[in-house]
């Protein structure tokens, strides 16, 4: 018998139950929404203009290189079409997606 601290609603006694001190893989949901755009983002190694996008809108799914919030570079992320809810500081050269805008 697993008996964990869980988000509710949950079962304690679920074996998969994420513990009440791990992060929620929904909280970039919880700000506010995006204020502005960048469109189309020039794929570069380098910063994107305005900074840190809270996600991108993507008009051709693919993959992408880009650099997360913390500063690790990701190679051949996939990425769907539509609203992508990642934190980016770059947009990388690289990657079959196309027509990629900045949220932030």
């Amino acid at each position: 018998m697993v008996t964990a601290n869980c988000i509710p609603p949950c079962d304690p006694n679920d074996p998969v139950a994420l513990p009440s001190n791990t992060p929620s893989p929904f909280a970039i949901f919880s700000g506010p929404p995006a204020s502005s755009f960048i469109a189309p983002v020039v794929k570069a190694d380098a910063d994107l203009p305005d900074g840190l996008a809270k996600g991108l809108l993507v008009g051709t799914a693919g993959t992408i290189t880009l650099m997360d919030e913390s500063g690790n570079i990701h190679v051949d992320v996939p990425i769907q079409q539509g609203y992508n809810y990642i934190s980016v500081r770059q947009v990388r050269l690289g990657g079959t997606a196309d027509n990629i805008w900045a949220l932030y």
